[in-house]
């Protein structure tokens, strides 16, 4: 795969992903049903039996564009994956009154088809057609839009199973390493969590959508996945590193990045959005604004925004984790030396500011994901 040399790159190739492709179809769809204005698809997170927004055909993002809420709590959307059929709701003020409706009454929209959408006999989240009109879709409409609407399912699948396919390997990869499992599984969580907290906050700055704030979230678990090609005896030493076993632990990027770019290979995936993302991550996230870091010394606006993310995030961790050799430091104390560097030009000081301004989650992220006791001799 080809080094990315420029963010905004790696950005527009985001701009192919699904949501670029709902609104390519949705135009097409229009013809047959001039009041759709909109079509979105919501992920299912199976483990936390969340909804995510994910994907939008709208150019015009909603300010609550980034939510989530437990299906339990959506009892139309649950009856509809129940009945596995759609529901109709001829008028969206009649819901119960959450962010997400308000916000989507706001926009003018006023009625909702929802479809349960499944890969494979999984259940994989709902699409949504959206219109400014009330009571604007019948079961004759559906109907006469079913082919534009296998075309909605085909590609989201395509999309989910290749995210999938790709997270699924990487999980047999580390499952082959206890040791790294170990290592890493606290790190890789709270990593993802940081990365997910500062992706919505600047969200709307860099104007990115759901998806690529899921996928940067999912991937962020895998930053150094590198060292399962370390040993068991660098990775799990209790004294300080010599300079010597420090150049071999950074080499770990080298391999995440051999790694990665097989596995996309084999997948067909070169320049798919969702490949390039996890190899920006894989590879670039101990690159320093200022050409300091490593392995290739970018600078600047050359290191994607992904990566810029998932650097602050991990610098974060690894400052307020405890090692056998050092005593970790507290949230206000990081966020000051996390500040310095922005102040040498080292990291991104909007990163640095979300976290600053969310430290009400910091802990309560702390406190889901707790670091390993040391004493275990697998930190």
């Amino acid at each position: 795969m080809e080094v990315l040399t420029t963010n905004i790159g790696a950005l527009e190739a985001y701009q192919c992903g699904l949501s670029h492709q709902l609104s390519e179809i949705q135009k097409r769809m229009k013809v047959h049903q001039p009041k759709l204005a909109k079509v979105c698809f919501a992920l299912y997170d199976s483990r936390d039996h969340l909804l995510r927004s994910y994907a939008d055909s709208s150019s015009l993002s909603l300010r609550m564009a980034h939510y989530e809420a437990p299906l339990s709590s959506l009892p139309y959307l649950k009856s509809c994956l129940e009945s596995r059929t759609e529901a109709y709701l001829s008028e969206l003020s009649d819901l119960h009154p959450s962010p997400h409706v308000r916000a989507l009454l706001g926009e003018g929209f006023h009625s909702s088809v929802a479809m349960p959408i499944f890969a494979e006999q999984r259940f994989c989240g709902f699409l949504f057609l959206n219109s400014h009109y009330p009571d604007a879709f019948t079961q004759s409409d559906i109907k006469a839009l079913k082919p534009y609407l296998k075309m909605l399912e085909v590609a989201i699948f395509s999309e989910y199973q290749l995210v999938h396919l790709l997270v699924e390997k990487l999980s047999k990869l580390i499952a082959r390493s206890p040791v790294y499992q170990r290592e890493s599984f606290s790190h890789k969580q709270r990593v993802a969590a940081y990365t997910n907290m500062i992706a919505l906050a600047l969200a709307d700055h860099y104007d990115v959508d759901d998806e690529f704030v899921e996928h940067l979230t999912l991937f962020a678990q895998y930053h150094d996945i590198g060292k399962i090609r370390l040993s068991p005896e660098l990775l799990c030493k209790q004294q300080v590193l010599t300079q010597d076993e420090v150049n071999q632990l950074r080499q770990h990027i080298i391999f995440g990045e051999e790694i990665v770019e097989q596995l996309i290979a084999e997948l067909n995936a070169v320049d798919h959005p969702s490949a390039i993302l996890l190899h920006d991550v894989i590879s670039y996230h101990y690159e320093f604004l200022d050409g300091s870091g490593y392995p290739r010394q970018l600078q600047a606006d050359e290191i994607p925004l992904g990566a810029r993310i998932v650097c602050v995030a991990n610098i974060f961790d690894a400052m307020t984790t405890h090692k056998p050799y050092k005593q970790g430091c507290s949230v206000p104390y990081a966020l000051l030396e996390l500040e310095k560097m922005v102040a040498m030009n080292k990291l991104d000081a909007r990163c640095v500011d979300a976290l600053r301004n969310h430290q009400h989650q910091l802990k309560s992220i702390l406190e889901r994901y707790p670091e390993r006791d040391p004493m275990e001799g697998l930190y």
